[in-house]
């Protein structure tokens, strides 16, 4: 046989007949060997995308040549050719688009010499499974050998599909080669394995292929007597019997339906075709039938009858027939195959809850879309528009679908919608109906859902080309369902056709823009590579390890866009955004005028330093740019310093660090040449060193493990050959042969057994079933590092137990923890990656796995720690997911296997306690099921649910032990499990109206564990049903689902529900203190419900009586999701009437109460609908006659509050005489002291005031007896001022200001803390002008008599100063300290100067910011004009500003910014203060930076308000911390404040210090500030250049300059040195008696001289201190 392998060796032979014939030119020879390489190129790239880019040049080489040139090739040459193609074409069978290029150029061949090609493609093919007999010169007879193999099926794939030689071959052959699938197939069904295999599903695409491409053919095979073909037969049933449920595979039997319509599709009579679909639709028939397509009959046995057997069938037909086959009718004139036969199935499918709903709904889409196409047919069939009844079937499966929580679905209904309307409206004007009820019926549906819904806006999208905008209108009212819509609108087709209209505009314009363009283009390019050199040289000076993680994030990006644009990398993986053909021009003449020099050294060792950042995004960031675009292979010496700081780092206890030593290797691995010796491959080399250094990580924990934490751990090794093996490509096959792979299970389960072994304290975990406690683990470790000599583990300096872990403690167990997680996720990823490369030699046999299995069991199950049991499960999932894909039936079976295993262990009675939630076991079986294929049935997944839910049901033991783990208990936390892990997906729901019902049931049970699983489990599978919630709006309406969509999709929960709230409306009736477990469950379920269009109030009305708070909240909550909205106010209404109207009614506190929360919940709702007075007024008129619920008839406070608290939203609408009433019997009640205890009476009285306030004249009254009000009304009132603000520049402000300064003495003598917190808050708030007006002069406060402003002032400072009351009260009277007094401003400044550090807490650092804008812009624009003590408190605040403007917090930041701009605006715009622009927080400062320089450069403390902010310059600390390669701590310690910027706040500080100095003559004062400051720092700056001129720089970097590098501190120290000796360089120059300090010429030399040295070894440093080195 003829088997074609393409190899370079066969390009070369090629080559060297091409060039031995002496008619061809020499250009055509070098043409054709370009052509050839290009080919070889295409064989040996590993990326998709780099073979479509060399085929792609090939092709285009090809078509070039001549047709003379090649017609001129020999023979044999030109056989050779096609041979090459041909091998290419067999090596990408999988590849339809390379096969197709490859296609191409035989096409280019065959026109040469036709019979060349086709006689070597009748070769090719005769080279698999079947043999070539020639008879003679062009006729063929093939005679298959032997049975199909996977590989075959996808080469005769591959030719009918891409190959148009190929094709013609096998069209001839049709029948023989439908004879030979026919053979296979009993071996395809011959067991489970290969049913559900790539096989079984090749064999159905090569018959559908064979339907679709061949169709004459195979139509005189069904539909022609004469010519039947009895294995045609026999392929369609194996075609129905997939479809039937004998394959579990979805794609499967989705496939087989789609091939089954195709083979109907053939004929070409339609009636024929027609016939043979309706036959196919007997397919919902429980019995045996019998199918008929033209001549060939089939019996069909339903197997599986899950509804994936109907969806095929109608995804197929709808896909594969023509419109006259789906208007065909069967018996009944008037039908249609379309709407009678295919649509009923469809429907069904849809009502039906599958897990393939996704699925169904696409083909719900499919049949809108053939019927669009098909309309005008279906008119001619039927005679009549369509059927009203399918118009609400219609709208009814969309409607059902539109809040769908499965991924997908949402969308697919607004499609649906689209195509529906388009439908109805092409319907309605042939039939010229002008009426179009539908849409008025659909615009009232739509109408009555509440603005919130989501369910609104994607209808209303659909409907407005249609309907109009006038009547849209009418259901947008609400203001925020107006912006919704416009929302809505922006993301679809409508606003995109404004857009394409514009572009139609503009296109007309065209031509005469593109003559400016052109001009401006040229213009742009004599610019560009100038400013690409520059942005490229700023990128890296900001890549310091002291620059904040958002500008190092920024820059990393910036570079990422500059190399993809100005350099010729090529990125495989991408199909857009690839750089020009000419770019290689353009960077040559770039660097020929030295520019876009991007790869040196020096820069790559910059990007290096990033890999040592200590978040995990730069690095990956930094590493992607370095594999990218950076040369394949480092230096030798970067290789050799990167590889040893590599190992260091994985030494290291820390887990980032190690991680950090990871990537390296990573990146060493992709880049590797010449660390080693030559010889044998390098990345072979590196993977056994990084084995040979895990057994010896291994063999120092077996003998130490506190040395092992702590020197050797053994999770970075891990980590690094897990990304060293699997995230390289090539690697693992390189590197790991088969005893090489075993040898690593093997480590791998003695890793594993020795760390369980250290938290068991006992090394023989082997018959331990339990895992230790948290108690066991700790007196293990202590008891081990007792035995390491560590004296008082575990006490602390008092010999005493301590509470807390010591340093040796958390090493051992961090490294123990985080490694047996590295093992789980590096083993797992390991199996899968080996067993899916297919190849001999490197395989693992079944014990290996079974080693690996027990590996994965032992950690998920004896490890307590949730990280590590979480983390091994990742593996444990792709093991299993690899497992279950083999080929083998024997590793196949292993994970079902698993699962038994433990659910029979879960099953079984326990000895002892294992744990809460049942320990690693639940995660143990979600691992297994979430690597069932997710296509398929999922076998696994349902006989797990049964088993649980059998188990939980089970009933308790009547001698059970609470000490005792139950396996009932167990089995709920396992469902809990399997319900809420998101590996799943989808495929949970089905089963969760049974596991609801379980839950629910479960929380009645005597035994305390099984009602807190039970009620954990509802939790989380209410989170499933409903669907994840964002931060912060639980139980928001417009993040949930309404009523009738969630019962749509679980309708076995309604009756349920139902029936659990009238029996717990039975219980409260019989036993009023009686309380139904489930009952608070139900109602916060439907209490996170959308009001939909159902009603279920019936038995939540009976929800009112209960004594417990809680349910009567909860019912209220409850009821609103439950009435539709249209009927709101006339609920409320009835609700109202219900109501007591005097106090001689008897009635029940509790009904009472109940009944005005459901009105107020209402209530709420309904405000947020349009809705007009007279609509309200009745309820009003109903409401205001039971005004005695508000006095003090009404004993109950609660409802007197819930009465309050219903009056506060309508008050707009009730009557004037009706406020003035309730409000003076509220005014009496806040000041009524009761004569006894009264529940509620504080809240009730919180309420009052609330409610009093909202009217200005009712709240001056409050505010006028602040003092002689109780606590409870006293703090509502204070903490009323920071609620609304409604009260600003109205008369109610100045009465409260005289108020609060009138109380503020006794506030602050207050006892307690939240009242006096709470009235200084509301005295700044009302005290504080407009931010707008802080500019302003500030007026001197008033109503304050002298005396009594000093005391309250000194209380005030004394607290502050003292540090009284924590951080919140603190940050409070500091800003009311800078309202009210500005007499204590040195005080005051000094308090701003201890809170502005970073270490302060962030509520006095804002504070401080808050005080600044409150007092200090007054301050520093009163010194302009005021005495030299002002100006020194000036510069000490605009030093503080500075401060804050650089703090960790963006609030603080914000504020401190919006302090400078007052300031700037105050100082520089004296005559419109109130014209203020808000400036950026970097613009802010260097306005106030400015400001320094230009009105107080003078001053005393400038030249210290500026070198304050520069960082400490030592670099010998610095230096000997770098050298310690041992860790001290396991963590380490953050910095006060991580968005400090050390290099970049010395850049801004050095050109303002520059110009302090030009002043040194203008002033004495200045004067000697600078030489004192020049004194005190020349010996260091001349100590510290001295230490950076001894650093050992050369050509190749060192380990040592490696560590300096990463080190934020010795960036930070350096940019500090720097800007000290550029100031005294130039102050050197003004001042002759501080010369002898420093020797200026030696001084800058070496300045210079280490810049340059720097600069090579990868630091490079700003430009304004190059700019200024170069001045000097």
């Amino acid at each position: 046989m003829t088997i074609l392998i393409f190899s370079s060796g066969q390009a070369d032979a090629v080559m060297k007949s091409v060039v031995s014939e002496d008619q061809i030119s020499c250009d055509v020879k070098d043409t054709l060997r370009i052509f050839l390489q290009k080919l070889t190129e295409n064989a040996r790239s590993a990326g998709k995308r780099s073979r479509e880019r060399s085929l792609e040049e090939a092709s285009q080489i090809l078509q070039k040549i001549p047709k003379e040139a090649l017609g001129s090739l020999q023979p044999a040459a030109l056989h050779q050719f096609v041979q090459l193609v041909l091998a290419l074409q067999l090596e990408a069978v999988t590849s339809s688009s390379t096969c197709r290029k490859l296609d191409q150029m035989l096409q280019v061949l065959a026109e040469i010499n036709c019979s060349i090609v086709f006689e070597d493609t009748y070769k090719c093919i005769s080279g698999h499974a079947l043999i070539l007999i020639k008879l003679k010169k062009n006729l063929f007879f093939f005679l298959f050998l032997q049975v199909f193999s996977l590989k075959d099926l996808q080469i005769v794939c591959m030719f009918l599909e891409d190959s148009t030689t190929g094709r013609e071959v096998l069209k001839a052959e049709c029948s023989t080669l439908l004879n030979k699938v026919a053979e296979l197939i009993p071996a395809v069904m011959s067991d489970e394995a290969t049913r559900n295999g790539p096989l079984c599903y090749q064999t159905v695409k090569v018959c559908l292929q064979v339907f679709q491409l061949l169709p004459g053919q195979v139509a005189l095979m069904v539909y022609s007597k004469e010519s039947a073909n009895m294995s045609l037969r026999d392929i369609l049933e194996f075609l129905m019997s997939i479809i039937l449920g004998e394959v579990s595979s979805r794609d499967t039997r989705l496939l087989a339906g789609t091939a089954v319509a195709m083979l109907l599709t053939t004929a070409t009579d339609s009636q024929c075709a027609g016939s043979a679909a309706w036959s196919l639709l007997q397919i919902t028939n429980t019995e045996p039938w019998r199918l008929t397509v033209g001549e060939l009959q089939v019996d069909c046995r339903p197997r599986r009858q899950d509804g994936v057997d109907r969806l095929a069938v109608c995804r197929g037909l709808l896909t594969c027939c023509r419109n006259d086959i789906l208007v065909s009718h069967h018996s009944n004139q008037g039908t249609c195959l379309l709407l009678n036969g295919l649509f009923p199935f469809v429907s069904a499918l849809c009502e039906e809850k599958l897990d393939c709903h996704y699925y169904v709904f696409q083909v719900f889409t499919i049949w809108l879309k053939r019927l669009r196409e098909c309309l005008s047919e279906v008119w001619e069939v039927t005679g009549a528009p369509l059927d009203s009844d399918l118009q609400q079937h219609l709208t009814q499966i969309i409607w059902s679908n539109a809040e769908s929580p499965l991924d997908g679905v949402a969308e697919v209904a607004r499609s649906a919608f689209c195509l529906f309307m388009e439908i109805y409206d092409k319907d309605c004007l042939h039939f010229e109906n002008t009426d179009k009820r539908l849409y008025v019926e659909l615009l009232n549906s739509i109408s009555e859902l509440p603005w919130e819904s989501k369910a609104k806006y994607l209808p209303l999208t659909a409907l407005l080309p249609y309907a109009g905008t006038d009547k849209v209108r009418g259901v947008t009212r609400h203001p925020c369902t107006f912006y919704l819509l416009f929302l809505s609108l922006c993301t679809s087709n409508i606003f995109i056709m404004f857009y394409w209209h514009s572009l139609v505009f503009l296109n007309d314009q065209y031509d005469d823009m593109m003559i400016v363009f052109d001009y401006c283009h040229l213009l742009a390019w004599m610019r560009v590579y100038k400013f690409v050199d520059w942005l490229f040289q700023l990128s890296l000076v900001y890549l310091t390890p002291d620059s904040s993680y958002q500008r190092k994030k920024t820059v990393l990006l910036l570079l990422s866009a500059v190399l993809e644009t100005c350099t010729d990398t090529w990125s495989p993986d991408r199909k857009k955004g690839q750089p020009p053909a000419n770019m290689s021009t353009l960077i040559n003449w770039a660097k020929e005028r030295g520019k876009w020099d991007f790869f040196s050294k020096s820069k790559m060792l910059v990007l290096i330093g990033c890999l040592e950042d200590s978040t995990n995004e730069i690095r990956e960031l930094s590493a992607e740019l370095l594999l990218r675009f950076f040369p394949s292979s480092l230096p030798d010496d970067v290789t050799a310093v990167l590889l040893r700081r590599a190992e260091r780092l994985l030494h290291s206890p820390r887990v980032q660090e190690a991680q950090m030593g990871a990537l390296m290797i990573k990146l060493l691995l992709h880049k590797v040449d010449g660390a080693f010796e030559h010889g044998e491959k390098q990345s072979v080399k590196l993977i056994t060193f990084l084995l040979t250094k895990l057994e010896h990580h291994y063999l120092t924990a077996s003998n130490d493990m506190l040395l092992a934490a702590r020197t050797t751990p053994i999770h970075g090794v891990v980590s690094a050959l897990q990304r060293g093996l699997l995230e390289v490509p090539g690697v693992l096959a390189e590197s790991i042969t088969h005893s090489v792979a075993g040898d690593i299970v093997s480590l791998v389960e003695k890793l594993t057994l020795l760390l369980l072994g250290v938290l068991y304290g006992d090394q023989d975990t082997q018959e331990k079933d339990v895992p230790p406690s948290f108690c066991d683990m700790g007196n293990a470790i202590s008891s081990l590092i007792g035995q390491g000599g560590v004296e008082g583990a575990g006490l602390d300096e008092d010999g005493e137990e301590n509470v807390l872990l010591s340093e040796e403690h958390s090493l051992v167990l961090t490294c123990c923890w985080v490694s047996l997680k590295e093992i789980g996720i590096f083993l797992g990823s390991l199996v899968e990656r080996i067993l899916s490369l297919h190849c001999k030699e490197l395989t693992l046999s079944v014990e290996e796995l079974r080693k690996a299995s027990k590996v994965f069991k032992d950690i998920i199950l004896k490890c307590r720690h949730w990280g590590a049991v979480e983390g091994c499960c990742i593996g444990f999932t792709k093991f299993c997911r690899a497992l279950l894909s083999s080929s083998d039936p024997e590793i196949r079976e292993s994970p079902p296997l698993i699962l038994k295993q433990g659910l029979s262990v879960l099953q079984l009675p326990r000895s002892a306690s294992v744990t809460r939630r049942a320990a690693g076991l639940p995660m143990l079986i979600l691992g297994v099921l979430a690597a069932e294929d997710s296509s398929k049935t999922r076998p696994l997944l349902a006989q797990t649910i049964n088993t649980l839910l059998d188990t939980a049901k089970a009933p308790l033991p009547q001698d059970w032990d609470q000490t005792l783990d139950l396996p009932q208990v167990c089995a709920v936390h396992t469902l809990q499990a399997v319900v809420k892990g998101s590996s799943l997906g989808v495929a949970v729901l089905q089963y969760t109206p049974v596991v609801a019902v379980l839950s629910l049931t479960l929380l009645s049970s005597p035994c305390w564990a099984m009602r807190n699983a039970a009620l954990q489990l509802y939790s989380s599978l209410c989170t499933r049903m409903l669907g994840q919630q964002p931060t912060g709006e639980e139980g928001s309406a417009h993040s949930g689902m309404s009523s009738p969509s969630f019962f749509n999709l679980y309708p076995a929960l309604q009756p349920f529900l139902q029936g659990a709230l009238e029996s717990a409306a039975t219980d409260l009736h019989d036993a009023t203190l009686l309380l139904h477990p489930s009952l608070y469950p139900v109602l916060t379920l439907l209490a996170k419900l959308q009001p939909g269009a159902e009603e279920q109030t019936r038995a939540l009305s009976e929800f009112l009586p209960p004594p417990v708070y809680g349910v009567r909240v909860m019912s209220s909550r409850a009821l609103v999701a439950m009435i539709p909205p249209s009927e709101y106010l006339a609920t409320v209404l009835q609700l109202v009437e219900k109501l007591p109207e005097s106090p001689d009614v008897v009635c029940c506190h509790n009904r009472l109460h109940g009944q005005l929360l459901q009105i107020a919940a209402i209530l709420a709702r309904a405000l947020k609908t349009s809705m007009s007075q007279s609509s309200l007024s009745e309820v009003v008129s109903e409401f205001e006659c039971r005004l005695w619920m508000a006095s003090v008839r009404q004993r109950c406070p609660l409802v007197r509050l819930a009465y309050v608290d219903i009056v506060s939203p309508i008050r707009g609408h009730c009557s004037s005489a009706f406020l003035t009433q309730l409000s003076c019997q509220l005014l009496q009640e806040i000041h009524r002291t009761p004569n006894i205890l009264e529940v509620g009476s504080a809240s009730f009285h919180q309420s009052a005031v609330n409610f009093l306030c909202g009217d200005p004249e009712w709240a001056c009254q409050v505010w006028q007896h602040l003092a002689n009000g109780n606590a409870v009304v006293r703090l509502s009132l204070v903490k009323s001022a920071t609620e609304g603000r409604g009260w600003r520049g109205t008369v109610l402000q100045r009465v409260m200001e005289r108020a609060l300064q009138a109380n503020l003495k006794k506030a602050l003598l207050d006892q307690n803390l939240e009242y006096r917190g709470a009235f200084l808050t509301a005295l700044v708030e009302v005290m504080t002008p407009e931010e707008d007006s802080l500019a302003l002069p500030r007026p001197c406060p008033s109503g304050f008599e002298e005396t009594w402003l000093q005391e309250c002032v000194e209380v005030l400072f004394t607290d502050l100063e003292s540090d009284r009351g924590g951080p919140v009260l603190i940050s409070t009277a500091l800003c009311a300290v800078s309202l009210v007094d500005l007499s204590l401003l040195q005080r005051w400044c000094k308090l701003l100067e201890k809170h502005r550090c970073p270490e302060a807490p962030e509520a006095l650092r804002a504070a401080c910011a808050q005080a600044l804008c409150l007092c200090g812009v007054h301050v520093v624009t009163r010194s302009l004009t005021g005495g030299l003590t002002l100006k020194e408190l000036s510069t000490s605040l605009i030093s503080t500003g500075i401060y804050l403007l650089q703090d960790e917090s963006p609030q603080v930041r914000a504020k401190a910014a919006v302090f400078a701009s007052l300031l700037c605006c105050s100082v520089r715009r004296p005559e419109d203060p109130q014209k203020c622009f808000y400036m950026q927080v970097n613009r802010a400062l260097h306005s106030l930076l400015d400001l320094l320089l230009e009105e107080f450069w003078d001053a005393s403390c400038a030249l210290e308000a500026l070198v304050c902010h520069l960082p400490d310059c030592d670099l010998n600390a610095v230096l000997k911390e770098a050298k310690e390669t041992q860790c001290r701590s396991l963590y380490e310690r953050d910095e006060a404040n991580v968005f400090a910027e050390p290099s970049v706040i010395s850049e801004c500080l050095l050109p303002h210090l520059l110009n302090l100095i030009k002043h040194y003559p203008k002033s004495s004062t200045l004067a000697k500030n600078l030489e004192r400051w020049a004194q005190n720092s020349a010996a260091i700056v001349k100590e510290n250049l001295t230490i950076c001129m001894q650093l050992q720089l050369g050509d190749v970097p060192n380990p040592d300059w490696l560590s300096l590098l990463i080190e934020p501190r010795f960036h930070g120290a350096l940019s500090g040195l720097f800007t000290r000796a550029i100031v005294l360089l130039q102050l050197l120059k003004e001042c002759d008696s501080i010369r002898p300090l420093l020797d200026p010429l030696s001084s800058s030399k070496n300045l210079q001289d280490i810049h340059r040295r720097f600069v090579v070894n990868g630091l490079v440093l700003p430009q304004v201190f190059i700019d200024a080195l170069r001045t000097d």
